[in-house]
């Protein structure tokens, strides 16, 4: 199968914004198009991933959601380590299979629970941590995690037939 083009082309149109599969790399910290089997890099050998997150920050950062941070901001701009908030730092394994009832086996001969995983800060923690958040960020993330519950718990009512009415003619 030949290799799609459209890399090249997007750069030779416009060299001064970004392509979409670097945008992504620089948000997401991968692009779709490195994950496919045709692995074309986001950047070519030409292009410095971290100069062209300076170039762009401020458009980059826009794309986020409050409390969060995209992947390059993490590489280049804080490189502070996050904090383990729960589990063992040293849960290191192959997982061979997962029950439903939430058992990992592993590879070593023992039986986990999801408890064991490492859990580590968040963006919004990470960032609250450091004092890092923008000015009313953090209620605009509070504000947005309620909406987020609020939708999630919203209870749909549908009107019930139960067959005992008559329809009007």
């Amino acid at each position: 199968m030949p290799r799609r083009p459209r890399k090249a082309i997007a750069r030779r149109n416009n060299s001064k914004a970004l392509t979409p599969d670097q945008e992504e790399n620089l948000l997401k910290g991968h692009s779709f198009e490195e994950l496919l089997d045709d692995g074309i890099p986001a950047f070519s050998e030409d292009e410095d991933p971290e100069e062209l997150y300076w170039k762009h920050r401020d458009y980059l950062l826009s794309q986020c959601e409050p409390g969060h941070r995209p992947a390059a901001y993490w590489k280049f701009e804080c490189k502070e380590p996050r904090q383990l908030v729960s589990g063992d730092p040293q849960f290191t394994h192959t997982m061979i299979s997962a029950s439903g009832n939430g058992l990992l086996f592993c590879t070593d001969g023992k039986t986990r629970t999801q408890k064991d995983l490492p859990l580590y800060e968040n963006d919004y923690q990470i960032l609250t941590r450091l004092e890092l958040l923008g000015e009313g960020e953090a209620d605009e993330y509070e504000e947005a995690k309620r909406l987020e519950a609020e939708r999630k718990t919203k209870i749909i009512r549908f009107p019930l037939n139960d067959g005992d009415t008559e329809d009007e003619q």
